[in-house]
C-alpha cells in the first residue's frame, strides 16, 4: 500500500518576518559552518511528524483534526539557538517567546487525537520552535557559537497563526517538497 510522508505544521506567512529569517539564515551561512539551509518556501512551525501513513490513515487525521478547538493566536518570534546544545548543534531554530502556551495546547490536543488512531506518543515532547538551517557536520562550529550567543535574545517580530495544515513531504535530491493536503482554521472568537 501506498504511503506518504506527512505532518502537521502552522505556515509562516508574514513576508517581513520571512525576510527577516533570511537575513539571519544569510549571516548563520557566513560563520563557515556547514550548514543545508531551510529554503523560505519550507519555513513552518512543525506541531506533530506524522511519519509515512497511508490514504486511509490520512483521511482519519483529517475527521480527527476536526475536533481541535484553537482561536487564532500571535506568537513572538524571539532568539536563535541550537538543539541539543552548543557543543554538538545540529538544528539551528528561531525561538517562540510568547504563544508557547497556546502552540503547547494545541499539541495536547493532536497527541490525544493521534492517540486514538493508533500513533505512538511524541516521546521527545514539544518544544515549539522554527527551524532554519541543519549543520551537516562540526566545521566551524566556534564561530557558530559565537553567533548564536550574539543573537540568542535577537527580536524577529510577532506572526498571527490561525490554520493548521496537514502536508505532504517529499524528498527531492534537491531537497524537501512540501504540499498542503489539508487545513484546518481556527474557530471563531467569541
Amino acid at each position: 500500500m501506498k504511503t506518504t510522508r506527512c505532518f502537521l505544521a502552522f505556515d509562516l506567512e508574514n513576508n517581513e518576518i520571512l525576510r527577516k529569517l533570511v537575513n539571519v539564515q544569510k549571516l548563520i551561512s557566513k560563520t563557515g559552518t556547514n550548514l543545508k539551509i531551510i529554503n523560505q518556501q519550507n519555513l513552518h512551525f512543525t506541531l506533530r511528524f506524522l511519519g509515512n501513513i497511508n490514504t486511509d490513515l490520512i483521511e482519519k487525521v483529517s475527521v480527527k483534526m476536526q475536533k481541535i478547538i484553537f482561536t487564532s493566536f500571535s506568537i513572538e518570534l524571539k532568539g536563535i539557538g541550537v538543539f541539543p546544545n552548543l557543543y554538538s548543534p545540529r538544528i539551528i531554530w528561531a525561538g517562540i517567546a510568547e504563544g508557547t502556551k497556546k502552540m503547547n495546547n494545541i499539541f495536547d490536543q493532536i497527541e490525544i487525537q493521534l492517540r486514538q488512531l493508533g500513533f505512538n506518543p511524541d516521546y521527545k515532547g514539544f518544544s515549539p520552535h522554527l527551524t532554519l538551517a541543519r549543520v551537516k557536520y562540526g566545521k566551524n562550529n566556534d564561530q557558530l557559537t559565537t553567533f548564536l550567543k550574539n543573537y540568542v535574545e535577537y527580536r524577529i517580530g510577532t506572526v498571527n497563526l490561525n490554520c493548521i495544515q496537514l502536508k505532504k513531504s517529499e524528498l527531492m535530491p534537491t531537497g524537501p517538497f512540501y504540499t498542503t493536503i489539508k487545513k484546518f482554521y481556527s474557530k471563531v472568537e467569541v
